[in-house]
């Protein structure tokens, strides 16, 4: 059994420090300090379905018009087409993701990534640097391409966070 205890300190530093930061100060937020926010845990999926060795597409996410969200954590699962169950939760997925915010314009990267470098291994999400913000109404695309043998199925990229609801 692998030993996440350093993984799990650094998820109890960052809950702490979300809950701590003011809204609207939080890295590169554009949250009017002005307004107060309440949050709330969610979850957008991104479900890709299968990947051929070559294959190459995009899949969108609109962020709901009810509130910003707050992205924290990234995470990916897959398994390898025709494996049985149960599948293995730390598979090394080929494939590579490019995110834009498309509410602002910004690539996120500088060129394609390999998914699990922004996405752990499937057993634990990959914790950002810092929090990004999307604003309601805006889109996230995610570009992928794979590049390994085979193909894999089942593949879901999880953005990991929180709504953010303006109240008075």
């Amino acid at each position: 059994m692998p030993d996440h205890s350093r993984h799990i300190r650094h998820l109890e530093h960052q809950a702490h420090r979300v809950a701590q930061a003011p809204m609207g100060s939080l890295t590169g937020s554009r949250l009017d300090p002005n307004t107060q926010y309440q949050r709330d845990w969610f979850t957008y999926i991104f479900n890709i379905g299968s990947i051929a060795a070559t294959a190459q597409g995009q899949s969108i996410i609109n962020i709901q018009a009810d509130s910003d969200f707050e992205l924290m954590q990234i995470n990916a699962q897959g398994n390898k087409n025709g494996a049985a169950e149960p599948w293995p939760n730390t598979i090394l997925l080929p494939f590579t993701i490019f995110i834009t915010d498309t509410g602002t314009g910004r690539n996120l990267m500088q060129a394609p990534v390999p998914v699990n470098m922004l996405s752990g291994r499937g057993e634990l999400p990959f914790i950002l640097p810092q929090d990004r913000i999307f604003e309601a109404k805006s889109t996230i695309q995610l570009q992928w391409q794979g590049f390994g043998a085979g193909t894999y199925d089942n593949i879901y990229v999880a953005f990991i966070g929180a709504k953010l609801f303006k109240y008075s």
